[in-house]
């Protein structure tokens, strides 16, 4: 369900992560924060970006310049993400944004209602939902759109599953950020003391072990699982398992990078749909998928690795042995001085004389590399 379960991976450890994170500083919204070092002289200041908890758009002041590094905001009001609000950015001199979404036509304004009308009418017709998505990104949106639903008609027919390995975890976190959401969440929270991430009507699950046997009641369900662009993890998984039954549905609610499985399946789903638009029959879409997963080797692949790691560690033993002859280390004791140098094939006479003046060296001691 991860990179390591399917090759080798060696990259980067969990305890690189951790190292990683410890070099964070946490900042608020609006909070003015001034760079030591090389970078001083600038002024950070973080502004609601709209696209995720914590997502910020950033503006960089020195003097009498402010730059605008917006290449990622939300401008829609959301049910619990802040907006941007272009009124907090003034005039700056200048702005950087990107263009990923300029020829992509809007959302429609009633996307929530369609999200919610093909997730229902899956289920009802005894099929299950599987929505790609990030755990930490607009995963809060969606659990907070289907739990209201889930409230609303009192459901307990169909399941909804959070399926991560770290799906409990996340949505706790993301409970200790209320400052991030936006003040409609500020202000139901303070009038009735619900939390909009308290989801009752949710399983929070960490293997496919456990989803299996979720899955044994045979209820319909909504899987919402990692990561949205299903090259991997438990959404690639799943995809492999549903998209061949056609009473199931995959739901991307995110924009794809390129170089994707979720962007190949979009784009061969567009280019059918086109094709069956001209009159023209080209089958049903079609997406070639390359998986792979670690197993135990046995006979002569066995074999042929225990030659290769004991290869491995004999030209290691000879590699340390010749390093250890290059490192030869003679060790002189001047009792006057009562320190002690150390020569090693690097190290000269000359050196050895500035470091300490009373020390002499008989010509059959002195030696260089």
């Amino acid at each position: 369900t991860n990179k390591a379960d399917r090759e080798n991976f060696s990259l980067f450890s969990l305890d690189d992560i951790d190292l990683a994170f410890e070099q964070f500083v946490l900042v608020k919204y609006f909070q003015r924060f001034r760079l030591e070092g090389k970078g001083r002289g600038l002024t950070l200041t973080p502004y609601p970006a709209g696209h995720m908890l914590g997502g910020s758009v950033w503006r960089i002041s020195k003097e009498t310049d402010d730059i605008l590094y917006a290449v990622d905001f939300h401008h829609r009001r959301e049910r619990i993400l802040p907006s941007v609000d272009p009124a907090y950015f003034g005039k700056p001199t200048l702005t950087i944004v990107d263009s990923n979404s300029a020829a992509r036509p809007p959302p429609p304004k009633n996307r929530d209602n369609v999200l919610r009308d093909v997730v229902m009418q899956t289920l009802r017709a005894d099929g299950s939902v599987l929505i790609p998505c990030d755990t930490g990104g607009r995963i809060f949106e969606l659990l907070a759109l289907l739990d209201a639903h889930w409230r609303q008609h009192q459901i307990q027919s169909y399941q909804v599953v959070v399926l991560s390995n770290t799906s409990h975890r996340t949505v706790e976190f993301a409970r200790g950020m209320l400052e991030w959401m936006n003040e409609a969440v500020h202000k139901s929270f303070d009038d009735t003391r619900r939390h909009p991430l308290r989801l009752q009507n949710f399983h929070f699950l960490h293997s496919m072990e456990e989803l299996d046997k979720l899955r044994a009641e045979r209820k319909p369900m909504v899987v919402l699982t990692t990561p949205g662009s299903l090259n991997t993890g438990f959404a690639l998984d799943l995809a492999i398992q549903w998209a061949r039954q056609d009473k199931n549905t995959i739901i991307f609610t995110e924009q794809c990078p390129e170089n994707t499985i979720a962007r190949q399946i979009i784009d061969e789903v567009c280019a059918k749909a086109q094709d069956k638009a001209r009159g023209v029959n080209s089958g049903p879409p079609l997406v070639t998928v390359d998986t792979s997963r670690k197993v135990p080797i046995e006979g002569d692949e066995l074999r042929e690795w225990e030659e290769l790691q004991k290869r491995k560690a004999e030209e290691e033993l000879v590699r340390q042995s010749e390093e250890l002859k290059r490192r030869k280390v003679v060790m002189i004791r001047d009792e006057e001085a009562d320190v002690d140098l150390e020569l090693t094939a690097t190290t000269t006479v000359a050196q050895a004389e500035s470091s300490n003046p009373r020390l002499f060296l008989p010509p059959s001691l002195s030696y260089t590399s």
